[in-house]
């Protein structure tokens, strides 16, 4: 996955990031620079033994691969790791992919809590934010769209 959306996925600076952070997410979470998640792909079960175990997700109760996206504020991906067999911890693919080495001082990195990774951002300077599930009615506020919509208009 990495290698074919790699070269459309930018690691952006974060001068764009606080640009284009939608109001409403900036007045509770300025600092946050990525919001990250462990995406599980499903594949169909392997003859092999050995490719049984390596792809069985616990989590999922299916044979996964796995990968490490992370997204901006205003939504857009800012990176994507290499495809993992299923059954990598979310911490694993965290420390292997290159992730930690783009992290700076003062970012905070949104996860859900399944991410142990508090130790590896602090070593950096940087906080791990545990974000809740929202209620599916929850959206953003129109202000938030609107100024969006210039932006994107702004900069094709």
């Amino acid at each position: 996955m990495a290698q074919c959306l790699g070269p459309l996925i930018k690691w952006p600076s974060k001068e764009k990031i606080k640009k284009r952070m939608p109001l409403s997410f900036r007045r509770k979470y300025p600092n946050t620079r990525v919001i990250i998640d462990a995406t599980k792909f499903y594949v169909q079960r392997p003859r092999n033994p050995t490719a049984q175990s390596k792809t069985w997700s616990n989590y999922k109760s299916k044979n996964t691969f796995k990968t490490l996206v992370g997204i901006t504020p205003h939504g857009a991906f800012s990176f994507t790791s290499d495809l993992w067999t299923g059954n990598i911890s979310d911490r694993s693919i965290t420390e292997r992919s290159g992730f930690i080495d783009l992290i700076e001082k003062g970012d905070h990195v949104m996860a859900d809590r399944g991410f142990l990774i508090k130790d590896l951002l602090f070593s950096k300077g940087a906080t791990l934010k545990i974000c809740h599930r929202l209620p599916d009615h929850v959206n953003m506020e129109k202000e938030d769209v609107l100024r969006q919509r210039r932006l994107r208009n702004q900069n094709p």
